[in-house]
């Protein structure tokens, strides 16, 4: 082999077709690979927020169970849910703002008797409920 076949080979334009195309070929596979990791990139991404909204979620929880495991809300609940009251409590039911402003007129105990005694009688009454009065 002599040097001039060798130096007409490297600059024949076959071996520069050949190169052209290894060299297109490596360039598309780098290319490739950055749109590739671009994509993980964004997946990172998504995941990591997802991380951390369920991080703040899972803060939330241990929150909301710590109190629910407090005396207080048990207490709340049972009042609100269940209807129950301690022993020795009195429960009063309100049922229109009149029937408020005659327990602070009367104050403590004589409102609540005041509330409790039944003016009308109960046939007065069904004929009221069936019958109203138009005003």
């Amino acid at each position: 082999m002599s040097e001039g076949f060798v130096k007409s080979f490297y600059y024949s334009k076959w071996f520069i077709l050949a190169i052209s195309v290894i060299i297109v070929f490596f360039l598309f596979s780098a290319v490739k690979d950055y749109y590739s990791q671009e994509d993980l990139r964004e997946d990172i991404d998504i995941l990591e927020s997802q991380i951390s909204s369920l991080e703040t979620e899972q803060y939330d929880l241990a929150n909301t169970f710590s109190q629910v495991q407090s005396e207080d809300f048990v207490e709340t609940e049972a009042r609100t849910r269940l209807n129950l009251r301690k022993p020795g409590e009195n429960v009063i039911i309100v049922s229109s703002d009149e029937d408020v402003q005659k327990l602070n007129d009367k104050g403590g105990e004589t409102g609540i008797k005041e509330l409790l005694e039944d003016k009308d009688s109960n046939t007065l009454k069904w004929w009221e409920y069936f019958f109203p009065t138009i005003q």
